[in-house]
């Protein structure tokens, strides 16, 4: 039981996720439907119409779903709970896959923020190298070359973390972040950004066509990375893994706390850090069976 979650990217920044009411960690099965209509009210949030729909449907629906599933096999079931059987199936499945992509863009996010990075890099693919349309084909190359070109020239400890984009026409390229990257050569293009940056190419890359900038805020650029989980990119690769990371990244160290007065957390919060710089702040409102509660979420920089 837990009202507070606190998220240490490591780096002085830190995430607090404040619950107007407690939330059950446990896991029983009388508690799964008050689980479950939680988790749908916060992919609400980001869903897009056709989504909610479903969402909102999926929520009416859970006591029903409940009622049906007590005959286990389809031959004990009655009509009306087949019906229910079939219906809750073809949500699961679109549900299902609406979560996975909100996992997958989390723990992008948390990889991004957790870790300080050097270049941001964007990878292309040359046809006569492999079938640019094909992203298991891509995929497959990029990894290979990630993991040669790291345990060649950066002594096994490049950090990267890369995720794919299509082009309108249908081909994948790959957007990255490196770190430990000192073995790669970054050659000056000659040509700088729109910031004023050098824009490197990588000369030890030969798939295709590269570009690369020094990063300079690792909260922006975690920002940018996160964007090109889209839902275009998120459905054509439905059950296919969205990105690619190295085994040595961070993650957020989490700590989940249970105070009798949340009020009373901020205030002793701010406090107790004097310098602490609180960058925004977000209430997600929401209702668990006509009980309405809400979210706070703070992100703050400790350093």
């Amino acid at each position: 039981m837990y009202n507070v979650r606190i998220k240490d990217f490591g780096n002085g920044r830190k995430q607090y996720t404040l619950y107007s009411k407690p939330v059950d960690s446990t896991k029983s099965i009388d508690d799964k439907l008050v689980d479950d209509i939680r988790f749908y009210e916060e992919l609400l949030v980001n869903a897009n119409e056709e989504q909610k729909r479903f969402i909102i449907k999926k929520i009416n629906a859970l006591k029903d779903k409940a009622e049906a599933n007590r005959a286990t096999l389809p031959c004990e079931m009655s009509d009306w709970q087949y019906g229910k059987f079939l219906e809750h199936k073809e949500e699961s499945r679109l549900l299902y896959q609406l979560g996975n992509d909100k996992r997958a863009k989390k723990k992008i996010w948390d990889y991004a923020r957790a870790n300080t990075w050097d270049y941001f890099l964007t990878f292309t693919f040359n046809q006569e190298c492999v079938d640019r349309y094909d992203y298991e084909a891509c995929k497959k190359k990029l990894t290979k070359w990630l993991d040669n070109v790291s345990r060649r020239y950066c002594g096994g400890c490049l950090k990267y973390l890369v995720v794919p984009e299509q082009h309108k026409d249908g081909a994948w390229h790959f957007h990255g972040l490196f770190a430990n990257s000192d073995g790669i050569v970054y050659s000056d293009s000659g040509v700088k950004d729109a910031k004023g940056r050098i824009v490197y190419n990588l000369p030890q890359y030969k798939l295709g066509f590269t570009t690369a900038t020094a990063v300079t805020d690792t909260h922006r650029v975690s920002l940018y990375i996160t964007k090109y989980v889209t839902k275009a990119v998120c459905t054509t690769l439905n059950g296919k893994r969205r990105y690619l990371a190295s085994n040595n990244l961070n993650l957020p160290k989490e700590t989940y706390l249970l105070t009798e007065n949340i009020d009373e957390f901020i205030t002793n919060m701010y406090n107790n850090n004097h310098d602490l710089d609180v960058e925004w702040t977000q209430q997600k409102d929401y209702e668990i069976c006509g009980d309405k509660r809400y979210m706070l979420i703070l992100e703050t920089n400790e350093s």
